[in-house]
């Protein structure tokens, strides 16, 4: 008889756990998400001063930033030299567009 109540008990226990409210994924507004943001932001201004002097607590760094390889301007595209259409090599014309794009800016 004792078996039974043990098992009598599991089925219990499962059916307390399936009765608990589930968090179901809610879409946050756009107010919202720019509240949650805010309130993870590290507010380093409004930290107590040291009185040791020490400024910093760690230094972390997540390695070197690499951009990314460069994609290479459709055919159409030309670059005119003193009137003429020239065919560039791909780390010539990435300079150039580099170039070009720092003019505007």
């Amino acid at each position: 008889a004792k078996p039974v109540k043990a098992a009598k008990k599991a089925k219990k226990i499962k059916k307390e756990v399936k009765a608990e409210p589930t968090a179901s994924p809610v879409k946050m507004t756009a107010k919202a998400k720019k509240e949650k943001e805010e309130a993870e932001v590290w507010r380093w201004w409004e930290e107590e001063k040291r009185d040791d002097g020490c400024k910093w607590n760690f230094l972390e760094h997540k390695g070197p930033v690499f951009a990314p390889p460069y994609e290479p301007l459709p055919n159409d595209i030309k670059f005119y030299y003193d009137g003429k259409a020239m065919k560039l090599e791909p780390a010539t014309e990435e300079v150039a567009t580099f170039y070009g794009r720092m003019l505007d800016h």
